[in-house]
């Protein structure tokens, strides 16, 4: 048997920053609305990197009030990432985004320059008179919408109706409220003309797309009642994630302690309801203690509306530990259609008094809507 050691040693100086991917898209700048409940999707391009080197991307998404950080990783070499998470989209000050390439051996580019997004004051939805329905101008009836999901202090609703579309109705361009609803008096519309209306946050930016509702004025055909809500079933899929440890695993897998989210929903007139999974147990929590963590739960006759999900990070099991690199996340599925997709519990080590701070027990994240119909 023979031995031998090296007689040199080598030492290897990389630039990280020699090639770096691009953000491609949305466009810096772009306008978000608050809790964005639509899917964002973030592109970039290979800029200057070798793709041969690439195993897969980082997408870095922070939001600027407290410098907290959520990763998103691709699959593969794809350089797209759809993000839907309404929690990270609660930042007044805004969000930014940037993207590193990771190689097969975990070697990491450098993050490449950022793109910062702007977010905004959503605009509310009208429920009546609902889009193409059709009301009687011989009566009073009022505009109604649901309450914005940001309505800063001091801010207001503006009301504009058009005829046509085209033509402003007198007192009713950009018409102030501070409700949720608005009168038209019997008379102001004309039998057989068709209408937009508009409700505006006062405090949004002009970019921001502005919902519009069509319809029209049908003399005695016309119903100046919102509807009775119709009664329907839901089931609300809450998935969590930890990473487990592995000391098998070679280099060595760090984990995530356990973790319990506690569940509320709150119905469109503010009652909190009791819970129960398809079995009928009554469900107030889910323990996440693997990295396939999850709890349905279904509702029977409910109307159908606006409700709340309201989730809190109950507990937090010891030995307290957190994994940067795989991140505890959740999702939630209202019938099967994504309303969250991998919300990261963020953790804030030189700011635990931050409110961006999640991962401390008692936490309590945003409310995250769920429109049950």
């Amino acid at each position: 048997m023979a031995f031998g050691i090296c007689s040199n040693v080598w030492r290897i100086k990389i630039d990280e920053s020699a090639a770096l991917p691009a953000m491609k898209s949305p466009a810096n700048g772009t306008t978000f609305p608050f809790k964005n409940f639509a899917a964002a999707g973030f592109d970039w391009i290979s800029g200057t990197l070798n793709m041969n080197t690439v195993e897969h991307f980082e997408l870095h998404l922070t939001q600027k009030t407290s410098g907290l950080t959520s990763i998103f990783t691709s699959q593969g070499k794809t350089m797209q990432l759809f993000v839907q998470d309404p929690l990270i989209f609660n930042d007044p000050q805004g969000l930014q985004a940037r993207v590193l390439a990771v190689n097969a051996l975990g070697a990491k580019t450098a993050l490449c320059q950022p793109f910062d997004y702007v977010i905004c004051p959503d605009h509310p939805a009208v429920f009546f008179p609902g889009d193409l329905g059709k009301v009687d101008p011989t009566k009073d009836f009022k505009v109604e919408w649901f309450p914005s999901e940001s309505f800063p202090p001091g801010s207001q609703f503006l009301v504009t109706i058009k005829e046509a579309g085209i033509n402003a109705l007198p007192g009713f361009t950009n018409k102030p409220t501070t409700g949720t609803f608005m009168l038209v008096s019997a008379g102001t519309l004309i039998n057989g003309k068709n209408y937009t209306v508009t409700v505006k946050n006062s405090a949004s930016c002009a970019a921001l797309s502005l919902p519009v509702t069509f319809f029209s004025a049908v003399g005695s055909g016309g119903s100046n009642q919102p509807p009775q809500p119709k009664l329907v079933n839901f089931k609300i899929d809450l998935k969590g994630f930890r990473n487990d440890p592995d000391a098998l695993s070679i280099p060595p897998a760090y984990g995530t302690s356990n973790y319990e989210l506690g569940i509320a929903l709150i119905d469109p007139d503010g009652n909190t309801l009791g819970l129960f999974d398809p079995n009928s147990m009554q469900v107030t929590s889910l323990l996440v203690d693997s990295e396939n963590s999850g709890v349905i739960i279904v509702g029977n006759n409910v109307p159908e509306g606006k409700y709340k999900l309201r989730l809190k990070l109950a507990k937090i099991f010891p030995p307290n530990t957190y994994y940067p690199l795989d991140q505890p996340r959740f999702s939630v599925f209202l019938n099967d259609q994504v309303v969250v997709l991998n919300h990261v519990i963020t953790f804030d080590i030189f700011n635990p008094a931050s409110s961006f701070d999640e991962w401390k027990e008692g936490f309590q994240f945003a409310d995250i809507i769920l429109d049950i119909k």
